[in-house]
């Protein structure tokens, strides 16, 4: 009981640092300090200080960070530093491998904090719109341009775009791809371990139980990756980054082990049962859902042990695999309700009809991949006035030769570059979700009348069907086939 109290008044006292004296330390003593340095072009002092800064942080909370992998830098190099997203002290985390001064991509609502505007504008900060990717991406080229021919510091980039919610790593975004490819700079990929745990999103209190690790990789050396393409390099750097990042999860290891099943954050409850039954190679039958029901149960405990939110959806589908087992293992009764049955019967439907949906998606994913090789041509030309063509009999040699010696540049073969542009629903979510924080409903034809391709209308649509299911946003319609207002929850 002693330990337990003593655990939580750390934690307390913890959360007062963090919460309050840190973020005025931050504010208003080292933010003036580093944007005077940078200010006076003494970049080094500045990177002192932001070092200090930095084993303040974690020093005044007593958090030790086991940092691995510092052999992998080197001091006289300059990188694009890359990690994994969880908690905003990712920055001081990420601070302290840094061998120099370092500018970090940020989003742009940052910059509306007072005194700490003033610091990111003297190149200690590049502030991104996330609502817009092109255009950020564009500007976030400019400006490290800018920011290199003034101080020339590490770049730290979050590639997964925001912090995860529920300790899962998001899929790397290309945006960072884009700078190494135009400045030539060597990728250091980094992993952060227990920060998701310690304080974040996911751990609103402190844990003074959780321990911090900090991995350093060796360097995605430019010369090796530069004729590769972007999506892969993203997705290169994500395994470096994830490959041990689950390595202090030791409670979730075990289940791990036990399940032979990565614990990640299914969609809905029908995709965790498909994956239990998948792994186990079973048809969906009921036996199938009768052998699954214990780590199906297994895995919603354990969710609910590391505070991740469940929706209803998932108990209503244990309640009915707990039915479904007891069944198979109490003797038959003859009048069984009917109800019962009927839901067995509509879980069975659903489930194959997520096999189905998945494969499908498969296939049109396939050929997506495939249509990047292809491209058709242009509207075929049509000759409306069929009395100008000019006989064949008429042609002599001599006019043939001054036709190709006229259009000679037609026929030279110029080889033209064909890039796909990837557009998901989680893009659209980002834009919607900016759009909803500007004011508080939205139509959607608003939302359709900025989308100009085909492909992007459909994201966007799928983008509010998710947000709908999430419950982060009510839809209503007032008529039939009439538009609907989104207003956000």
């Amino acid at each position: 009981m002693k330990k337990s109290n003593n655990g939580k008044m750390r934690s307390s006292t913890q959360a007062f640092l963090l919460k309050f004296i840190l973020p005025v330390l931050s504010v208003f003593v080292y933010s003036p300090l580093i944007m005077f340095l940078m200010a006076i072009r003494c970049p080094k002092a500045a990177s002192n200080v932001l070092h200090n800064w930095a084993h303040l942080v974690f020093n005044s909370v007593k958090m030790h960070c086991d940092i691995k992998g510092l052999e992998n830098i080197d001091p006289d190099k300059r990188y694009i530093i890359i990690s994994n997203h969880g908690s905003m002290l990712d920055i001081p985390a990420l601070v302290l491998v840094s061998p120099d001064i370092c500018s970090w991509v940020m989003k742009k609502e940052l910059m509306r904090i007072p005194v700490l505007n003033l610091m990111f504008a003297t190149g200690m900060g590049i502030p991104i719109a996330r609502a817009n990717a092109r255009k950020s991406q564009e500007k976030m080229i400019r400006m490290v341009k800018k920011i290199k021919k003034r101080v020339n510091p590490n770049i730290i980039v979050y590639p997964e775009g925001t912090r995860t919610k529920d300790g899962a790593m998001i899929k790397f975004k290309r945006g960072f791809v884009q700078l190494v490819k135009t400045y030539e700079m060597d990728v250091l990929p980094v992993t952060l371990n227990g920060l998701v745990y310690f304080y974040s999103k996911l751990q609103k209190n402190p844990n003074p139980d959780s321990k911090i690790e900090i991995i350093v990789h060796p360097p995605m050396l430019y010369k090796d990756i530069k004729d590769i393409p972007d999506k892969e390099i993203a997705g290169k750097a994500y395994d470096i980054v994830s490959s041990v990042y689950y390595s202090l999860r030791g409670c979730m290891s075990s289940i791990l082990n036990t399940y032979q099943l990565h614990l990640k954050n299914f969609e809905g409850p029908l995709e965790l049962l498909d994956e239990l039954i998948g792994s186990a190679k079973l048809d969906i039958t009921e036996i199938a859902l009768a052998q699954v029901t214990e780590q199906y149960c297994s895995y919603i405990k354990t969710m609910r042990e590391f505070n991740i939110d469940l929706a209803s959806e998932f108990f209503t589908v244990a309640a009915t695999l707990i039915n479904i087992k007891s069944r198979r293992l109490l003797p038959q009764i003859a009048d069984d309700s009917e109800d019962e049955i009927k839901n067995e019967q509509e879980l069975l439907r659903r489930l194959k009809d997520l096999r189905l949906y998945k494969k499908l998606a498969q296939k049109m994913e396939e050929n997506l991949d495939k249509g990047s090789v292809y491209f058709t041509r242009g509207k075929a030309l049509s000759f409306q006035d069929k009395k100008q063509d000019t006989e064949i009999d008429e042609l002599t040699i001599g006019d043939l030769f001054r036709v190709v010696i006229r259009y000679r540049g037609a026929f030279r073969h110029n080889t033209v570059p064909l890039k796909k542009r990837l557009v998901t629903p989680e893009q659209k979510i980002e834009n919607i979700t900016f759009l909803l924080g500007q004011k508080s409903q939205l139509l959607c034809s608003e939302i359709m009348n900025n989308e100009l391709q085909k492909y992007d209308k459909v994201a966007a649509f799928l983008g509010i069907t998710e947000m709908t299911k999430s419950q982060k946003i009510n839809v209503i319609q007032n008529h039939f086939f009439e538009d609907f207002t989104i207003v956000k929850r």
